[in-house]
């Protein structure tokens, strides 16, 4: 999954700066890059401590850079909303 996010965002990273759909995805590809990422190296400390703690933690990282990306999304197309309407 890693690698294959990896590309995508290699490949799209000229449109991250593009209308809100393609923010959507943009932000998408790229933190699920980082995500494999992080669920690796939580496993590994996983495997190191013998504790969820990793896990959870982890969990509590992936759930707030979703939201604050969602949120990001949220305002890019209220952007775009409030443009459209006053033309």
């Amino acid at each position: 999954a890693l690698m294959v996010n990896a590309y995508c965002v290699y490949r799209l990273i000229h449109f991250r700066g593009g209308d809100a759909s393609m923010r959507a995805i943009w932000l998408s590809l790229r933190n699920d890059a980082m995500l494999n990422v992080l669920t690796v190296v939580s496993a590994v400390f996983i495997s190191i401590t013998g504790s969820g703690w990793p896990d959870i933690i982890a969990g509590g990282v992936i759930a707030s850079i979703n939201l604050w990306a969602s949120v990001e999304v949220m305002r890019a197309a209220g952007g775009e909303m409030k443009t459209s309407n006053s033309k």
